[in-house]
């Protein structure tokens, strides 16, 4: 399934208005990072649905709606800033991989 797919499912559970199905757009395509899990598709479609979030306040305060544009290699490349192991974050790898 794609992140698009995954995104409009993900919006299904919110109360909207159905004919914006054109409101996000998500570009990329996963495997981003060499792992089993989809992390693009994952993180794109979170961070999709928290842009419709705050694009229906913006359009309940001007009137005016406004488009949902992701990434997914950003999306992607922002996974590891949640992730802890026993409650501490884990070493982070520079732009060489070494970590720092």
């Amino acid at each position: 399934m794609d992140a698009q797919a995954v995104s409009q499912d993900l919006l299904k559970l919110a109360p909207r208005d159905p004919t914006r199905d054109d409101e996000v757009v998500i570009s990329g395509q996963d495997p981003m990072l060499s792992t089993n899990y989809l992390l693009g598709t994952a993180g794109a479609a979170v961070i999709a649905a928290v842009g419709v979030a705050a694009s229906a306040l913006w359009y309940l305060r001007t009137g005016r709606r406004q488009e949902v544009a992701v990434e997914m290699r950003a999306a992607a490349l922002c996974s590891d800033r949640y992730l802890f192991i026993d409650s501490k974050a884990p070493p982070r790898c520079g732009a060489s991989g070494a970590v720092i």
